[in-house]
């Protein structure tokens, strides 16, 4: 890969010595560096570009490197300078709300999408949903739902509008119009994993409709491997199939993937419980209540435990 490397960085030079467009170039081998975390280098070569010139990829690649390097206030002062005209003004719209989000500033970050909605020329249908997650965060239910009605209006077959509508409802305890939705995902797409997932497990968890959602989660876990919540949801579905040993090894699998997921411990906690194995199902369930951070699901571990006694 070094050599390969090496070559491709030979080839650029060369073609910069007879370039019309170097900065092209430069961006070209500074998104190398970046490929390969070579972070200062690919600076190196961008940070001119930014200070002595408008070039807008150059400012958002940069902007990426500060961020990497927990630059954060670096990296927004850079996505500031990037115009509603450029090819990148969306990209830094996600990146600056990924800062502030981090920074704790949810409501900063609500206002500039807004903003960014307000630029017709921009407006992609991954403003929409993002802005929509941002009010299901705080529970802000009807912005959630206003967002996502504008947005089924501009992009009424977009399949992403119609996830993030399902998961508002679900958090709004809307199960049935939330699994229509799904299915609307699906009629749009239906290699949408998380659609398929979400079916898979909401039909195991409800305990109907098993084989289908047997057959749903495997093509989940096809379209997207290495996913510990899809995994788990196989681990659930064979639960509710009553095959315990192998939802035993789907949960474990699932655990090596996601660790500090209390709802994986809390199933691997059932299935140890069906099988009457109390320790192994007690220390489950306490490494769950240990993960948990809201009270309803501590105390719903504490009843778990009581009922072990």
């Amino acid at each position: 890969l070094q050599d390969k490397e090496k070559e491709a960085l030979q080839t650029l030079t060369n073609l910069r010595k007879n370039s019309d467009d170097p900065n092209q170039i430069d961006i070209l081998t500074a998104r190398l560096y970046l490929r390969s975390k070579k972070y200062e280098k690919a600076a190196t070569i961008l940070a001119p570009m930014t200070i002595q010139q408008d070039v807008p990829e150059a400012a958002y690649m940069l902007a990426v490197i500060y961020y990497q390097q927990k630059k954060l206030d670096s990296a927004l002062t850079l996505l500031q300078t990037i115009e509603e005209e450029s090819q990148q003004y969306e990209n830094g719209i996600f990146l600056k709300v990924r800062i502030l989000l981090e920074q704790a500033h949810h409501d900063k970050a609500i206002k500039i999408i807004k903003q960014a909605l307000n630029n017709e020329n921009n407006v992609s249908p991954g403003l929409y949903t993002l802005l929509a997650s941002l009010y299901m965060e705080q529970n802000q239910m009807q912005k959630g739902y206003d967002t996502l009605d504008a947005a089924l209006i501009k992009y009424p077959d977009n399949p992403q509008i119609y996830f993030e509508y399902g998961l508002l409802l679900e958090q709004d305890t809307m199960q049935q119009q939330a699994i229509s939705h799904m299915e609307k995902v699906l009629e749009l797409k239906p290699d949408h994993a998380e659609a398929l997932n979400y079916l898979g497990y909401t039909w195991a968890e409800n305990n109907v409709n098993l084989e289908q959602a047997l057959e749903y989660i495997q093509k989940s876990m096809i379209l997207k491997p290495g996913s510990g919540y899809i995994q788990d949801s196989l681990g659930w579905v064979y639960f509710r199939m009553g095959k315990l040993d192998l939802a035993i090894k789907e949960i474990l699998a699932a655990l090596l993937l996601e660790p500090n997921d209390p709802n994986i411990y809390e199933h691997l906690g059932d299935i140890y419980q069906k099988q009457g194995k109390k320790r192994k199902a007690e220390e489950a369930y306490i490494k769950a209540e240990q993960l948990f951070t809201t009270k309803i699901g501590k105390n719903r571990m504490q009843e778990k435990l009581n009922e072990l006694q």
